[in-house]
């Protein structure tokens, strides 16, 4: 999903600072990381507070990407 919003948004890397673009690469690398790698993924379930930093991430991306 940040992935394709990321693509259609019509928005250049330019527009984007270093931080806003490290925020979205970590969403998307966390993301696909714990779709694909059981360790990850058992990490996010079982340590509550990665979790939540994934899903504040996630905000952070969604965001920048819908509204930046």
């Amino acid at each position: 999903m940040l992935v394709i919003g990321w693509l259609t948004n019509e928005t250049t890397p330019e527009d984007y600072t270093d931080v806003e673009t490290v925020v979205m690469l970590l969403a998307v690398i966390l993301n696909v990381l714990g779709a694909l790698v059981p360790a990850v993924s058992h990490t996010l379930e079982t340590m509550w507070y990665v979790g939540w930093f994934t899903v504040f991430l996630n905000g952070a991306a969604f965001y920048l990407i819908a509204y930046k």
